[in-house]
């Protein structure tokens, strides 16, 4: 992926981001490459350690969410939680809420 796009995915400032990239390779986990398609910017590479720690990770990391969140909530607590965070998804890709896209029975005609 482009350091550039990473960076703005991950909102970070450029600083940050060369200063977590650099960590990275220190440990073997990244490589920082030419980009092909435009010759001033990098491309940052998920290396096979770098793989292999987030894979060793995923379970620890996963108990951790159960426990420390899933499992504090009753099923029917999820089913909001999941209504609640599908709306927040859509807000953050631009869609308008359902109420905004249609009018409904009781909206005011257009004039």
């Amino acid at each position: 992926m482009p350091a550039r796009e990473l960076g703005t995915l991950l909102r970070w400032e450029k600083s940050r981001l060369s200063h977590q990239i650099r960590r990275m390779q220190e440990r073997g986990l990244v490589a920082r490459e030419p980009n092909p398609a435009d010759g001033r910017s990098a491309m940052i590479c998920l290396l096979p350690a770098g793989r292999r720690a987030i894979e060793d990770a995923a379970p620890e990391h996963v108990r951790n969410v159960r426990r420390h969140m899933i499992d504090l909530f009753t099923p029917a607590e999820l089913d909001t939680l999941a209504g609640l965070n599908e709306r927040i998804l859509r807000h953050l890709a631009g869609e308008p809420r359902p109420e905004e896209a249609a009018p409904g029975p009781h909206a005011p005609a257009p004039t």
